[in-house]
């Protein structure tokens, strides 16, 4: 299965402290379950799901707006959700991944 494209890259030089946490976590709790606050384009997104979210049971909830921020400028971000969906889609583990759209406190204090 081809790796997803990704437009920006801001996860990439945080991968070897992401690997040495969870490599740790994982050996206590093979089962991760995930909160991811702004996911943007999926990239952190479909490296758990390649990487440490490889049994059935591992999941993650990903929310954002999908409407960007200040750091997106004069991004073109329309469809941004759907990308998402897609290159979650492409990395073979959609069901895994429950998406909230929305501001992170209201999705997370409000629908836990």
């Amino acid at each position: 299965m081809p790796s997803p494209i990704f437009t920006q890259d801001w996860f990439n030089r945080s991968i070897p402290g992401w690997q040495f946490l969870l490599s740790r976590m994982i050996q206590k709790t093979p089962h991760l379950r995930v909160l991811e606050v702004g996911v943007f384009e999926g990239r952190l997104t479909c490296w758990l799901l390649e990487n440490f979210c490889k049994t059935p049971e591992s999941s993650i909830v990903a929310v954002d707006t999908f409407q960007g921020g200040i750091e997106h400028g004069n991004m073109e971000l329309g469809g941004l959700k759907k990308q998402f969906e897609e290159r979650i889609s492409a990395v073979g583990s959609p069901a895994k991944v429950e998406v909230r759209v929305g501001i992170s406190l209201e999705e997370i204090c409000c629908k836990a």
